[in-house]
């Protein structure tokens, strides 16, 4: 009998440290979108998240930025995104190496201005011109001309701030 206590009392302690866990986030962005995705975590002006089948569900506007009173998953495993097209259809967006990759330069960030994520959406193409633009950022690769920032380019700069 003492061994099934220990084991109830395990699950019971899994269960207990599970509940508050954030959960994978599925990002949702509008169909065709390219550009810095910029996300506050834990803001008190933010809104809530909904979370629908085990993911939390992250609405992305045209703006390209969230601000939520969720915390954020320390995590990106299990993330998903999509592209929602005017007819409600899901279009999985992948972060693999290849032709179709599509997500770029994900990154968490944690100081005292909060926690944050910022990711780049497009094809490498849109990528690399954003790259260029921005500066070598220590690789040495850059000799381009920043572009006309009166241009399309200039909607897919990076910007740091986030505000609170």
């Amino acid at each position: 009998m003492r061994g099934g206590s220990f084991f109830v009392l395990s699950l019971l302690g899994i269960a207990a440290c599970s509940l508050g866990a954030p959960k994978p986030v599925r990002y949702v962005l509008p169909s065709g979108t390219v550009g810095w995705v910029k996300i506050a975590y834990d803001r008190s002006d933010g809104k809530e998240l909904a979370v629908e089948n085990g993911h939390t569900v992250m609405l992305i506007s045209d703006s390209l930025k969230v601000t939520t009173r969720n915390r954020m998953n320390k995590s990106w495993d299990g993330s998903e995104f999509y592209y929602k097209g005017a007819d409600g259809k899901l279009v999985r967006l992948s972060s693999k190496d290849g032709d179709q990759r599509m997500l770029w330069g994900l990154e968490k960030t944690s100081d005292s201005d909060g926690d944050r994520e910022v990711f780049f959406v497009g094809k490498q193409g849109d990528f690399t011109k954003v790259f260029n633009a921005s500066g070598d950022m220590g690789t040495g690769l850059l000799d381009a001309k920043p572009p006309d920032p009166k241009t399309e380019a200039d909607r897919l700069k990076v910007e740091p701030d986030l505000s609170k």
